[in-house]
């Protein structure tokens, strides 16, 4: 691409986390399976302060289980909570919570489910548009399925991928939406950053789409080069399975078929400045990354004329390699349809 544009002087112009309960003073020992060293369970306190005060009642078990011995219980219920942790696979604290947990007495346990509730419903009246998912209304995924398209089809787009707003692409579909409120992009939705953010990905994703089918049009247009055929003055050769320009054109255009883009030679110059490209990467991974590059080096060309010759020169190229037509038959950038040659 640099040969060519230096050979242009010489060319003729053209959801939330449930919170573990505050840790309670640790017992004298760990509670463990048939560990004997358990304490009775704990009853509220006379004093209202110390409503979580684990001091042994003996009367109040002997009132709830006359039959059960205190050890015993409390022994079955720290295993249970051994077994809920390892099923349920808690982290460490939690465990630790939830055996201290049996420990409370009923009244402190009803007490702390009434606790936990509130906050739930707390958590649940703060939570904002990050935990929902935002529709967006079919008739803006339309406009964003057409602009998308009808912007990477613009012979005058700056850069494909490079995020440079305004002059990429996503920068360039963005203003378009916000320019026409009616289509959904309001004042109330641009304020909105969940909103916005949600459009903005699934422009992105868009592009990304159909820069694809793009890219895939234009391999599956060089066809096989023609190793017999005789090559012509400039050396070129016919490929075999090939698309000329027109053809190619088409079958791009036919990716979104409502867009009704017409058919112009600026448009011819740049889908063949992209095939250009595809033969110098070969269909690699960074084959957009080189468009975008070889789109600068173009834009930083002295003056217009010459990018003019540069567009030229490689529509001449693609001509003589893929197929010649006639340019004269595009009458001009208004015209959607023209004959073949």
């Amino acid at each position: 691409m640099q040969a060519l544009r230096d050979s242009i002087c010489d060319s003729p112009p053209g959801l939330p986390v449930q919170q573990s309960p505050p840790p309670l003073s640790e017992p004298t020992s760990t509670p463990t399976s048939r560990s004997p060293s358990v304490g009775p369970v704990g009853t509220l306190s006379t004093s209202r302060r110390s409503s979580f005060s684990l001091e042994p009642s003996t009367d109040k078990i002997a009132v709830l289980l006359p039959a059960i011995r205190t050890e015993h219980w409390l022994e079955d219920l720290s295993q249970v909570a051994l077994d809920a942790s390892w099923f349920f696979k808690l982290r460490k604290t939690d465990e630790l919570a939830l055996v201290k947990y049996t420990l409370l007495s009923i009244e402190n346990q009803l007490i702390w489910h009434h606790g936990q509730g509130m906050k739930l419903l707390e958590v649940q009246s703060c939570m904002t548009a990050p935990d929902m998912v935002y529709t967006i209304p079919k008739s803006l995924e339309t406009q964003i399925d057409h602009i998308s398209f009808s912007v990477l089809m613009s012979p005058t787009l700056a850069y494909y991928i490079t995020a440079s707003k305004p002059n990429s692409a996503l920068g360039l579909v963005q203003e378009i939406l916000e320019d026409n409120p009616s289509w959904g992009i309001n004042s109330e939705v641009k304020a909105d950053k969940i909103k916005m953010n949600a459009i903005i990905l699934r422009i992105c994703n868009k592009l990304t789409n159909r820069r694809s089918e793009i890219k895939k049009a234009i391999m599956v247009s060089l066809g096989d080069e023609n190793l017999e055929a005789i090559p012509d003055s400039n050396g070129c050769k016919l490929h075999l399975n090939s698309r000329n320009i027109f053809e190619l054109c088409d079958d791009i255009q036919a990716i979104v078929k409502s867009a009704e883009l017409p058919c112009t030679v600026e448009l011819c110059g740049r889908v063949a400045f992209l095939r250009f490209v595809a033969t110098m990467e070969n269909g690699a991974q960074t084959y957009w990354e080189q468009v975008d590059k070889e789109l600068k080096g173009t834009q930083e060309m002295d003056d217009k004329i010459k990018q003019s010759r540069l567009v030229a020169k490689l529509l001449k190229l693609d001509r003589q390699t893929y197929g010649n037509v006639n340019l004269n038959s595009l009458v001009s950038a208004a015209t959607p349809n023209r004959p073949r040659t």
